[in-house]
């Protein structure tokens, strides 16, 4: 994990880039191929009145790069210069979330895993045995960043009117541009990553 004092700096920043349209903001791609991504950067052109959002070109270059230089921690067989060198650990969100802006690269939602556990922590497994690793992961980041995450929730509840007039208005936003099925889709993935993060 990123340590406390960089968490704070790096929170407060990125906060920093998304009100004020910064072009180095990033998020992740949305859809097959990233062919729907276009829906979340005219959501965020609604909620924020700008259109200065990036796609992160790998869809997790810049939540990894943020780790490096947060952690000195590079995955490399060597350690070189400022980084030291880890193996078999992968970047991890571990609140998902990475449509969010204010989640996909927050310093407080990524770390490294060992990649023997990362799949327990991942949309793609299910179990007793997951839901008991992801809830207590979770539990204790939230811990660990109790504050800055009740600021996360805070922005949250704060944009959820915006999100939700133009959630409601998509049909008439989009016209015939794309199906019902589409925007059904992209709905409930936006609830799930503007939600309000709790203990579970």
């Amino acid at each position: 994990m990123i340590e406390s004092e960089f968490i704070k700096i790096e929170w407060e920043n990125l906060k920093y880039k998304i009100y004020n349209g910064s072009e180095d903001t990033y998020v992740r791609g949305y859809g097959r191929d990233a062919k729907g991504t276009d829906l979340y950067m005219d959501l965020y052109k609604v909620i924020f009145g700008h259109n200065s959002f990036r796609k992160d070109g790998t869809n997790n270059s810049k939540p990894k790069a943020l780790l490096e230089s947060c952690t000195g921690v590079r995955r490399t067989e060597k350690s070189s210069g400022k980084y030291k060198s880890i193996r078999n650990y992968q970047v991890s969100h571990i609140f998902g979330k990475t449509k969010n802006p204010f989640a996909f690269t927050a310093p407080w939602n990524i770390v490294y895993l060992p990649k023997i556990v990362d799949p327990l922590t991942g949309h793609e497994s299910q179990g007793d045995l997951t839901n008991k690793f992801s809830k207590e992961i979770k539990n204790h980041t939230l811990d660990y960043n109790y504050l800055i995450i009740q600021d996360f929730n805070s922005i949250m509840i704060e944009l959820r009117p915006k999100i939700t007039k133009h959630l409601n208005g998509l049909e008439g936003f989009y016209g015939n541009e794309y199906s019902k099925l589409v925007l059904d889709k992209f709905k409930n993935q936006v609830e799930m990553d503007f939600q309000i993060i709790e203990k579970g």
